[in-house]
């Protein structure tokens, strides 16, 4: 698997991630469990997903990460 492959392998589950995010609060709006998923559950998935300046990287991160990787070694050639 090259370094491309596995950006959009991370992109696509940033994207699963956010329809993960989406069903839990839909499933749950209007419930006696929804405060709760909006107080832990559904905070730790976004963080999960994107987690800029709080020490973590979330798989959004990742991706980039990658991103940089990848154009620093075709600066390289």
């Amino acid at each position: 698997m090259n370094i491309d492959d596995r950006i959009d392998q991370l992109y696509e589950a940033a994207e699963v991630l956010e329809q993960v995010i989406e069903l839990l609060d839909e499933a749950l709006a209007g419930t006696d469990e929804y405060n709760n998923a909006k107080a832990y559950i559904i905070p730790h998935l976004k963080s999960w997903h994107s987690n800029p300046g709080f020490g973590n990287k979330g798989i959004v991160q990742y991706a980039e990460q990658l991103e940089d990787e990848r154009d620093y070694m075709d600066t390289m050639r």
